[in-house]
C-alpha cells in the first residue's frame, strides 16, 4: 500500500462555459504522448477520492516514468471546466520493508551456513552475501524487467540503489525535465482540440505555462571515465 503523493509540481487551467468528455480528452492525451514515443513510459488509469469518507471517486490519466507520476484530470466545475494536473512521487513503504526484511533474512542464510563452516567459509560469507545484492542490483538496471521505477519509489532501498547504480546525473535530470515537458505539452495540445471543436478561445500564454521545476533532491553527480 503507497503512501499518500509527494507532490513536486501542480498545474491547472479553467474555462468557463465549456464542457467536454473526460475519457475523450484522456485519449487525446494518450495519442499525442505515443507520438512522442517516451521511453520507459507506463500509462493508466487511476482513481482519487473527491474527498473524505463515504465521498466518490475521480478518475485519473496517470503517465509515470521512472518513479515520476503524472495524474491528469479534466472534470467540470460549476458552469465551466477545469484541466489539471499532478506531478509528484508516490513512496511505496510496506513494499521497503518487505525488501529490506528479505535482505536482513539473507544475511541471517549466509551468517548461518558459515557459522558451520570454517574460517574460509566466514569470510565468503560476506562476499557471497554483497554478491547477491549487487546481482540482484544489476538484475534491476540493467534486465529489461521493468522493476527500476519500483525499486526507486522506496525510500530506503530506492535511495541505496540510487547511490550504487543510478545516481543524479546532468542525463538523468535532463530526460525527467524532458519527460515533464512532454507530457505537458500533450495535454496542451488535447485541450486546443477540444475546445477549438467548440469555437472557444484558445489558452493565453500565460494559462500554457508550466510551473518551474523543482532543484535536484540530491547533488548531480558526473562520472568521468578518462
Amino acid at each position: 500500500m503507497p503512501k499518500q503523493p509527494q507532490v513536486v509540481g501542480h498545474w491547472h487551467t479553467l474555462i468557463e462555459g465549456f464542457s467536454t468528455s473526460s475519457l475523450d480528452f484522456y485519449g487525446l492525451v494518450k495519442a499525442g504522448i505515443a507520438l512522442r514515443q517516451i521511453p520507459d513510459l507506463t500509462i493508466t488509469q487511476v482513481e482519487w477520492k473527491e474527498g473524505g469518507l463515504g465521498s466518490g471517486k475521480r478518475v485519473y490519466l496517470r503517465v509515470s516514468r521512472e518513479g515520476l507520476n503524472f495524474d491528469i484530470c479534466a472534470a467540470p466545475f460549476g458552469t465551466g471546466y477545469f484541466f489539471s494536473w499532478w506531478l509528484a512521487v508516490i513512496p511505496r513503504i510496506l513494499l521497503d520493508f518487505a525488501v529490506l526484511f528479505g535482505i536482513a533474512f539473507a544475511a541471517f542464510i549466509c551468517l548461518a551456513i558459515a557459522s558451520r563452516q570454517d574460517c574460509s567459509g566466514i569470510l565468503m560469507a560476506p562476499i557471497l552475501f554483497f554478491g547477491l545484492l549487487f546481482g540482484a542490483g544489476f538484475l534491476v538496471r540493467y534486465g529489461d524487467f521493468g522493476w527500476e521505477p519500483t525499486v526507486l519509489s522506496m525510500p530506503i532501498t530506492g535511495f541505496l540503489y540510487g547511490l550504487i547504480f543510478r545516481p543524479n546525473t546532468y542525463f538523468n535530470e535532463d530526460t525527467a525535465l524532458m519527460f515533464r515537458e512532454s507530457v505537458h505539452h500533450a495535454v496542451l495540445e488535447a485541450i486546443d482540440t477540444v475546445t477549438s471543436a467548440q469555437g472557444v478561445r484558445a489558452l493565453t500564454d500565460e494559462e500554457r505555462r508550466m510551473p518551474a521545476s523543482p532543484p535536484p533532491a540530491k547533488p548531480v553527480v558526473q562520472v568521468h571515465l578518462t
